[in-house]
């Protein structure tokens, strides 16, 4: 079957007690044309220019491709670069608006910004699967011109996880939704917002389904938070700066708008008061998780 000229789908017909006659392959031609003509009236297929790499990135994206042999061999005949370093990079619209009519210019222009990119307009988003090259990083490659895009144009990207394999491309999708939709909470406006800075949160996000989220907080650092709100003081603040430049104090002190020396002042009350131990590792990922999780909260 072709649409706007381009094969989409294989029909095969078995015979059946009797060889086929020439109403037979008729038939199967006007069947053929048939759902050519009604895959034309739906959108994906309407809305995707590049209609193979499309529909397999669809077909992924939807799950329908669920071995990984069938996935390896479909993207080598579309000429596919895979490497261990894959990403899903999903464009929204920052007014969670449709992209309409907009969507193939954008999608086009976006693409020439994306090398070893494919890309699919997929639930009125604009979903693209991009490859680097082994042990690089999505977020490392950014350019210029891509932001600058995005921005002039009031949209917004979304990153997901590396991945390596094709079947993991439908949970990096889903990686990327959550990562614009608790970037759009925790931190509105952004440009571009990466999974790897919105995984605390997302962990939060799903254990808030099984028990309050307070209940997975560090004791300690809730008494801290009840305590800056009683006395308005910063601890807290200072805390997350703290950990955040844990081997470059003077830009926590700088983000903070204070002096390395109160920064180490504070860092020492907040130890002695509270009774946190900042030099075990796993104390700190505990805070770490806590402060994420009480932004969610709040």
């Amino acid at each position: 079957m072709y649409s706007d000229g381009i094969e989409v789908a294989q029909i095969g017909v078995m015979d059946c007690n009797r060889p086929f006659h020439r109403y037979d392959f008729e038939l199967v031609h006007f069947l053929c044309r048939l759902v050519a003509l009604d895959m034309q009236k739906n959108d994906f297929y309407g809305t995707n220019v590049n209609l193979q790499h499309s529909v397999l990135l669809g077909d992924l994206l939807n799950g329908d491709v669920t071995d990984g042999e069938t996935a390896t061999v479909r993207s080598a005949q579309l000429g596919w670069v895979l490497s261990n370093s894959m990403y899903i990079i999903t464009v929204f619209d920052q007014h969670f608006g449709v992209f309409d009519r907009k969507a193939r210019l954008v999608s086009e222009a976006l693409h020439s910004l994306l090398p070893n990119s494919r890309w699919v307009i997929y639930d009125n988003k604009i979903v693209y699967f991009v490859t680097y090259p082994a042990d690089s990083y999505a977020e490392e490659a950014l350019n210029d011109g891509l932001l600058e895009y995005l921005s002039k144009n009031k949209l917004s990207a979304a990153i997901s996880g590396r991945f390596q394999t094709l079947l993991e491309l439908r949970q990096a999708y889903q990686q990327s939704l959550a990562a614009f939709e608790l970037g759009c909470r925790v931190n509105p406006g952004q440009t571009v917002y990466c999974y790897r800075d919105y995984l605390p949160y997302h962990i939060g996000e799903l254990l808030s389904r099984h028990a309050p989220l307070r209940s997975f907080c560090h004791p300690a650092v809730l008494r801290l938070a009840e305590y800056d709100h009683a006395n308005q003081t910063q601890y807290l603040a200072t805390l997350s700066s703290y950990l955040k430049y844990a081997e470059t104090p003077h830009k926590a002190a700088d983000e903070l708008f204070i002096h390395k020396n109160t920064l180490f002042y504070r860092i020492r009350q907040i130890k002695e008061r509270f009774g946190l131990h900042l030099e075990d590792g796993s104390e700190r990922m505990r805070i770490q998780l806590t402060l994420a999780f009480l932004q969610l909260i709040q």
